[in-house]
């Protein structure tokens, strides 16, 4: 028996159970309003399909698209048009089935910019900024090759007779013409060592980090490597988050954030048809390190040991009960309104489900209004 009366009563009871409308999710396939749609007559749909009007589609655009997508025999959903004929709905979906059709022309644009990135002209200019990068990186053993070696050879002794901690100090405050980043790569390897084998003091790791914002070079692989930090295997572009690395290995953050992206990019590129998943990989991954683990509306530590754990065949035997055990999943949210320029911050998925498509202030203004009433 079909406890919904109406299409308004489904999504009105979707919005309260906080049930997944997503047509593009990646984690449950939005199956709770899916499976409650398919408990309706397609004609009744398509009745009350007819009655929205255009205030719907500014905040329920996702719902729509879901709705259609069930209850359609073709895939892009065309065989309701002549339906919907006349009616906001018939219009919106008119919209969609335009944008889907228009994806040979968004290659071509794409293609465009592939080929100007493999230009000749582009591929010489990023040679350029690469050597100039490597002449930055390697400006530390030009130096050094050219001072006084009998001057390097006295301090490096000096350094060499000088117990490892008291080294630092001495090596801050010595008077010579040796650049700093020069001294920094002749006491790496001693500091190095003798960090491994004891703690390093915080009165050390301050001096270090103010060397290695200033100098880079040696000083900065000493404050990368010496913090009792576990050294793991790092991707290139997106490194593992310092506060998952008992968490969750490389790899799955890696997928993860490639299939966060891949979805996200699919659902604005009708409002955005030049993003990339590239640019929304990058934009996403500042938005976990920003985060540093926790929601950023409430506040609360985020259980990221749940990533790529989602069990369709469980979520549908056990329903809301599973999903309960989900609030604290990583997601990414929309701080924007996806008609300007992106912008992500992660929170769980409970409070994503909550704010959905809100603005941080009517989001707030909602908080507000619920605790007021309640108590």
């Amino acid at each position: 028996m079909n406890e919904f009366n109406s299409l308004d009563t489904l999504i009105s009871t979707a919005l309260t159970r906080n049930w997944c409308v997503n047509p593009a999710c990646t984690t449950c396939g939005s199956f709770e309003f899916c499976n409650a749609i398919k408990t309706f007559p397609r004609d009744k749909i398509i009745e009350d399909l007819r009655k929205l009007n255009n205030e719907f589609f500014i905040m329920n655009n996702d719902v729509f698209r879901l709705i259609i997508r069930e209850c359609s025999q073709l895939p892009l959903g065309g065989d309701l048009l002549e339906a919907l004929d006349g009616t906001p709905a018939g219009e919106e979906l008119q919209k969609n089935i335009d944008y889907a059709n228009n994806a040979f022309e968004r290659w071509q644009r794409n293609e465009k910019l592939r080929a100007t990135f493999e230009s000749k002209e582009a591929v010489e200019a990023r040679k350029i900024e690469r050597k100039k990068l490597r002449e930055i990186a390697t400006a530390p053993h030009r130096e050094r090759k050219y001072l006084n070696k009998e001057e390097i050879t006295k301090i490096n002794s000096i350094f060499h007779s000088t117990a490892p901690k008291d080294l630092l100090k001495i090596a801050k405050n010595l008077n010579t013409q040796i650049p700093m980043r020069t001294i920094g790569g002749l006491i790496y390897k001693i500091l190095l060592d003798h960090y491994k084998k004891s703690p390093v003091p915080l009165q050390d790791q301050k001096i270090i980090n103010e060397l290695s914002d200033i100098y880079c070079g040696h000083w900065k692989k000493l404050a990368q490597n010496s913090f009792n930090i576990p050294r793991l295997k790092m991707s290139k572009k997106y490194p593992l988050p310092h506060f998952l690395f008992d968490v969750i290995p490389q790899a799955k953050y890696t997928r993860w954030l490639s299939a966060k992206a891949k979805a996200h990019v699919k659902r604005d590129q009708q409002l955005q048809p030049d993003i990339t998943e590239i640019e929304y990989k990058k934009r996403i991954h500042e938005a976990v390190i920003l985060s540093e683990g926790k929601d950023a509306y409430t506040g609360e530590p985020l259980d990221w040991s749940l990533l790529s754990t989602w069990d369709n065949d469980k979520a549908k035997e056990q329903g809301s009960r599973y999903k309960s055990q989900f609030a604290l999943l990583p997601s990414v949210d929309h701080v924007s309104d996806r008609r300007g320029p992106t912008e992500f911050t992660i929170c769980a998925w409970r409070t994503n489900a909550a704010k959905n498509d809100l603005s941080i202030e009517d989001f707030i203004q909602l908080c507000e209004k619920v605790i007021k009433h309640m108590r």
